[in-house]
C-alpha cells in the first residue's frame, strides 16, 4: 500500500504540473481543464494510501516513526512544511480559482497616463504593466515556477541518485568513469550555456529549461550518494547478504537504497529552493520563461520599470519567491535533523 501511495503522489504532482507545459484534459462543452483537478484527486489518494501503508514499517527512513517524532518537535521544520504546503497550494490549486485568464489584457487595467491601476473591485491585487490581472498572473506564475523547479529536481534526482548509487556500489572503472563525468559537468559554465541555448533556439519550450537545469544540477547529489553508498556497502549485513547469494540488484534495492535515501531527500528539498531561485534569475534576465507565459521571475522583470509607480509589481512575486525558498530551506534543515541516523 505504501508503494502504491508513493506512485499515486508522483502521478498527482505530475497531473498538477502538466498544465504548465501545455498539457490539458478538456472535457465537456464548457471546455474545463480537468488535468489539475484529476491530479489533485490522485495526490490526495496517494497521501491517504501512504499514511495507511506506513504503519508497521520501520526500515525506511521516510516512514520511521522516530524520524517523524523528531520532525514534529522541530518548530522550524514544521513551519517550513506549512510554508511549502501553502505555496504549493497557491501554485497548483490557485489557477483553478483565478478570477481572469492570465494573458488577457484589460483596458480598465491601465490609467489614462498608462500606469497600472491599483487594487479595485475588478482587480483584487491591481493590474500589471500592460493591464493584465496581477492576482491571476501570480497564481499561474506560481504553477510555472514550481513545475519547472520540481521537474528539474526530478531529472537531477534520477541522474544524481542513480549515478551515485551505482558508482559507490560497484566502484572500479565504472566509478572512475562516472566521477569523471561529474567533474566535467561541474566545469561547465551554467550561465554561458543558458545564453548559448537561448541564441541557438529561437523560442525554447518550457521543458527545455527544465532539461537544462536538471542536466547541470545533479552532480552534488551524485557525490553525496556515492559517499554514503561507499559507507553502506561495507556494513556487515550487506556482506552477509552477499555471502548468502543475494544478487546485486536485490542488495541495492533492499539494503543499500533505504540507507542512502535520507540524505538524498534532504538534498532534493534544498535543490528545489535553488531551482526556484535559478529559474527566477533566468526569467528575470530573459533567458527562462518566455512571454506571455507568467512566472514569478518574469513578473519581477516586467515590474522593474514601474518600481516608482507600482512597487507592488515587485513586492508580490518577490515575497512569494522568498517565502517559497525560505520554506524549502527550513524543510530541508528539518529533514536533515529528523533523518540523521546519529539521533
Amino acid at each position: 500500500m505504501r508503494r502504491v501511495g508513493l506512485v499515486l503522489i508522483g502521478l498527482g504532482l505530475s497531473g498538477l504540473a502538466l498544465p504548465a507545459f501545455g498539457v490539458e484534459l478538456v472535457l465537456g462543452a464548457r471546455e474545463v481543464d480537468w488535468m489539475p483537478i484529476l491530479g489533485l484527486v490522485v495526490l490526495c489518494l496517494g497521501v491517504l494510501a501512504t499514511w495507511e501503508g506506513q504503519r508497521g514499517v520501520r526500515a525506511v527512513a521516510l516512514t520511521d516513526p522516530r524520524a517523524w517524532r523528531r520532525f514534529k518537535k522541530n518548530r522550524g521544520a514544521v513551519a517550513g512544511g506549512v510554508l511549502v504546503i501553502a505555496v504549493m497550494t497557491v501554485g497548483f490549486v490557485g489557477p483553478m480559482l483565478a478570477p481572469h485568464p492570465p494573458d488577457d489584457i484589460f483596458d480598465a487595467g491601465l490609467t489614462e497616463d498608462g500606469t497600472p491601476v491599483g487594487p479595485n473591485d475588478l482587480f483584487v491585487l491591481g493590474a500589471d504593466n500592460i493591464g493584465r490581472d496581477e492576482l491571476s498572473r501570480l497564481l499561474y506564475g506560481g504553477r510555472v515556477s514550481l513545475s519547472v523547479a520540481l521537474t528539474a529536481v526530478a531529472i537531477a534526482g534520477l541522474l544524481g541518485f542513480g549515478a551515485g548509487l551505482v558508482s559507490g556500489y560497484f566502484k572500479g572503472a565504472l566509478d572512475l568513469s562516472l566521477m569523471a563525468i561529474v567533474d566535467f559537468v561541474l566545469s561547465l559554465p551554467f550561465l554561458l550555456i543558458a545564453i548559448a541555448l537561448n541564441r541557438v533556439i529561437e523560442n525554447p519550450a518550457l521543458w527545455t529549461l527544465c532539461l537544462l537545469l536538471g542536466l547541470l544540477s545533479w552532480t552534488t547529489l551524485a557525490r553525496v550518494t556515492r559517499a554514503k553508498t561507499l559507507q553502506v556497502r561495507e556494513l556487515e549485513y550487506v556482506h552477509a547478504a552477499r555471502a548468502l547469494g543475494a544478487t546485486h540488484l536485490r542488495i541495492l534495492l533492499r539494503h543499500v537504497l533505504p540507507n542512502v535515501l535520507g540524505p538524498a531527500i534532504v538534498i532534493g528539498s534544498t535543490m528545489i529552493a535553488n531551482m526556484i531561485i535559478v529559474e527566477s534569475a533566468m526569467s528575470f534576465l530573459g533567458l527562462g520563461v518566455k512571454p506571455p507565459t507568467a512566472s514569478w521571475g518574469s513578473m519581477l522583470r516586467d515590474g522593474q520599470e514601474y518600481l516608482q509607480y507600482a512597487p507592488r509589481l515587485i513586492l508580490y512575486p518577490g515575497a512569494l519567491i522568498v517565502m517559497t525558498v525560505f520554506g524549502f530551506n527550513l524543510l530541508g534543515e528539518g529533514l536533515r535533523d529528523a533523518l540523521d541516523p546519529k539521533e
